[in-house]
């Protein structure tokens, strides 16, 4: 088993600067084989090619020779957390927080009924975070979600994760383009985010790929006032269409 389209699309995301945290329950290893960095991953079920110190958590590879930890001098055991067996500390923690201080959430490949994981994107939306479910089937979080896909990550992410690199590349860091236009883009991208609050069609794929786009890049909180103000101004100028 190798690492996917998804793994590799959620990889682009860290190399652009987008992903804050990533929280996973497989134990595959395969999102630190992609490529993503230790310290934004927090594996909740560990990892079959990880032990993990029962004293000081630390996670040395999986050697058949080890059975002290070299930090601390704790018994080594299988980093992979079977039923009833508490969860890492320190993991579960970071996730929390992250959940809580995250501006938006990307649910990617799952059905969201094991707990806790299940029950971090409600801690994010209660905190006022923008949430995005992609899974193939339905969640029991579905209602929560400002943006729902029902495709597979590995078909979703992928496209969304290029769109997002053009419009970085294109658009908003463009050194020949004014000022006035990068700002005028970016409030575009804000304001997509808010198309529901302006009562804006999002039933096609394009308007739905847009937003979703648009939450990854600026998921700010602006007014209904201030959003309508500037709709109007990005007619006037051709940007978006009535």
């Amino acid at each position: 088993m190798e690492p996917n389209a998804g793994h590799l699309a959620i990889v682009e995301l860290q190399k652009l600067g987008k992903l804050s945290f990533l929280v996973s329950q497989n134990v595959d290893n395969l999102h630190l084989w992609s490529g993503i960095r230790a310290d934004l991953l927090a594996e909740l079920h560990g990892n079959v090619t990880k032990l993990r110190c029962g004293h000081c958590e630390f996670l040395p590879d999986n050697l058949d020779d080890q059975i002290a930890c070299p930090l601390c001098g704790g018994k080594l055991v299988s980093s992979v957390v079977n039923f009833g067996q508490s969860l890492p500390r320190k993991e579960l923690a970071d996730s929390y927080c992250h959940s809580q201080h995250c501006d938006l959430l990307i649910v990617a490949g799952s059905s969201l009924v094991v707990m806790p994981a299940a029950d971090m994107p409600k801690v994010a939306v209660q905190s006022g975070a923008k949430l995005v479910i992609i899974n193939k089937g339905e969640t029991p979080l579905d209602r929560l979600a400002h943006l729902r896909f029902e495709e597979r990550t590995g078909e979703a992410l992928p496209p969304a994760v290029h769109g997002l690199k053009e419009l970085m590349g294109d658009s908003l860091f463009e050194p020949q383009r004014s000022k006035a236009m990068r700002d005028v883009i970016e409030k575009v991208l804000r304001l997509i985010t808010y198309s529901q609050e302006l009562g804006l069609d999002l039933k096609t794929e394009e308007d739905r790929f847009k937003w979703f786009l648009a939450s990854i890049l600026f998921a700010k909180r602006i007014s209904s006032e201030v959003a309508k103000r500037t709709y109007r101004e990005f007619e006037k100028v051709g940007i978006v269409t009535p």
